[in-house]
């Protein structure tokens, strides 16, 4: 076992061969993690069958195989608290089913602990097959972020899933990642959770790469079509995040998808109807929507 113990919380959903890579290279790590949880999203394609015969060699891997599909983060919040019940773990390492960490990646981001105090999260370095940044796991810098910048670490208010280390301090603090959310924003919503009690920084040293397909952001002016009811979560919680930072921030994030809405209208977009249709649909359920966020043994 490591100095400090680590549990890694995977989610995966019918991308089987996706997976296979990913775990390779989890267990190909030069610091070994502790404890493999893998939480299953009602996979089709064989998943479950392979995880059960992954467990005769690596009797450190955990998984379990879910009824419905409750979303990367109705998984990332019941993979760590899965994780939790085997072992009160000092760091929760969470990443998506196609994300390959650099055989350092963990040891950069243990490494970057010892220099940190009061250790929130770590963010690895989240590149595309090609090398460039991902677009749509860029962290957002805190406001003093160069403090140790010349050690290669950049202060952060929040980052993305794609590979996130999480101290045991942060998850006792804040509780668990909103199921609720489904997808899309449950990252940011959590890690700036964390940032406001914890040090959060951007580990340059540690290098995953995201097997995503185009390298888009988000967002649905350039939508083409496959995502576009997606969109839907997106707008709904970004709308609680705002109701979260005051009346200010509400009023600006729904002028902002008045605008859009307009954009998308008198664009040369595909589905316009349907995006800015979408974005009502969001934005009205954004004002009702209030999960509760839950704790580790219910405590506060």
């Amino acid at each position: 076992m490591n100095e400090k113990s680590v549990a890694l919380v995977m989610v995966t959903y019918n991308r089987l061969e996706l997976l296979k890579g990913a775990l390779e290279t989890i267990f190909q790590q030069t610091t070994p993690v502790d404890g493999v949880f893998v939480i299953n999203n009602h996979s089709t394609d064989g998943t479950e069958a392979y995880l059960a015969t992954m467990t005769k060699d690596h009797p450190n891997l955990f998984f379990e195989n879910l009824t419905e599909n409750i979303g990367g983060a109705g998984g990332f919040n019941v993979g760590m608290k899965f994780a939790y019940q085997k072992h009160d773990y000092d760091f929760y390492w969470l990443m998506d089913d196609d994300t390959y960490p650099s055989e350092t990646a963990l040891a950069e981001l243990l490494k970057a602990d010892n220099e940190i105090e009061n250790v929130g999260f770590l963010s690895s370095d989240v590149v595309c097959n090609n090398g460039s940044p991902v677009k749509m796991n860029v962290p957002v810098v805190s406001t003093v972020w160069n403090d140790k910048v010349q050690d290669g670490l950049v202060g952060l208010k929040s980052g993305s899933f794609v590979s996130m280390l999480i101290s045991k301090a942060a998850l006792h603090k804040v509780g668990l990642p909103i199921k609720e959310f489904f997808i899309w924003g449950d990252d940011m919503e959590y890690s700036r959770r964390i940032s406001k009690y914890f040090s959060a920084y951007f580990v340059s040293g540690s290098v995953v790469t995201h097997k995503t397909g185009a390298n888009n952001g988000v967002d649905i002016l350039s939508e083409k079509g496959d995502r576009i009811q997606r969109y839907y979560y997106d707008n709904r919680n970004q709308l609680y995040m705002a109701k979260k930072q005051g009346f200010k921030q509400v009023l600006k994030f729904v002028i902002n998808r008045i605008s859009l809405s307009f954009k998308i209208l008198f664009s040369n977009s595909r589905n316009k109807i349907n995006k800015i249709a979408v974005i009502c649909k969001g934005v009205w359920a954004g004002l009702f929507f209030n999960p509760q966020i839950e704790y580790i043994n219910d405590e506060k």
